[in-house]
């Protein structure tokens, strides 16, 4: 048996016995953050091991290991939490803890459930922000864009196909043929496409029957969806425009950029 299969044993255990959201809220972690862990999609961290030890009275020997009973002798919470303190603090934080645990002792129930659901949030709070932290940073690349240049409408004259500024755009492998940016003018593409959207287009003269690309006839370029002999608008108030000898493509659209 896995740690993480040790995880699921407890929470399903006679003495504790909880669903995936409630067992979650004691240690700070989201539901499915709990079920990733128990299917072994994700790792134990040891901020983990120690919430659930502490929690449910957790052997953490068996949690680690599978050593010895799955729980501990029952004692009071304070203490034991007191005595962790003790050997791995220093005197002046130890002091201060049990202070504070003495100050606990003397609250009511209901005063005690109070703090220690704020304890829960603080340390759920904490764990999302250790999360964020360690998020890899998505690099960026730039690559040339033009401004409302692909009409989805009438048609839009790319003068001299000269790029009007640069852009950045995530690189990422979905985004690796991305040659350049266009902007939408018009609505003969909703709801796919609004007026003024991004799109990351693969320059390329290879398109399918059935994808959208940017495409130029008689000097005015489009973005529209290539049929057999016309290209598709999709909002049905516009015409399709009729494929003829000045027709050529000019990029297959990737994607649309979020920004």
């Amino acid at each position: 048996m896995t740690i993480n299969e040790r995880v699921k044993v407890i929470r399903k255990s006679k003495q504790i016995n909880m669903t995936l959201e409630k067992f979650g809220e004691r240690i700070g972690l989201k539901k499915n953050s709990v079920s990733q862990i128990e299917t072994g999609t994700n790792a134990l961290s040891e901020q983990n091991i120690k919430a659930i030890c502490r929690e449910f009275n957790v052997n953490e020997d068996w949690l680690r290991n599978g050593t010895g009973d799955p729980f501990n002798e029952p004692t009071d919470g304070v203490e034991a939490l007191l005595e962790e303190m003790k050997r791995e603090t220093s005197d002046e934080f130890y002091r201060a803890i049990l202070e504070l645990a003495r100050t606990y002792q003397q609250l009511s129930d209901s005063s005690r459930e109070t703090l220690r659901e704020f304890g829960r949030k603080y340390l759920a709070n904490m764990n999302r922000c250790d999360t964020e932290q360690t998020k890899t940073p998505i690099p960026f690349r730039l690559i040339s864009y033009y401004y409302k240049n692909a009409s989805a409408g009438t048609g839009k004259l790319i003068i001299d196909n000269v790029p009007e500024d640069d852009i950045e755009i995530p690189d990422i492998p979905e985004y690796r043929n991305v040659s350049y940016a266009i902007g939408v003018n018009g609505d003969s593409m909703e709801p796919t496409y609004q007026d003024g959207d991004i799109l990351l287009v693969e320059a390329t003269q290879e398109i399918r029957i059935g994808e959208i690309g940017i495409f130029q006839v008689d000097g005015e370029a489009y973005v529209k969806k290539l049929g057999e002999t016309e290209l598709i608008s999709l909002n049905q108030e516009y015409a399709n425009i009729p494929l003829d000898e000045s027709a050529r493509t000019m990029g297959r659209v990737i994607d649309k950029l979020n920004v």
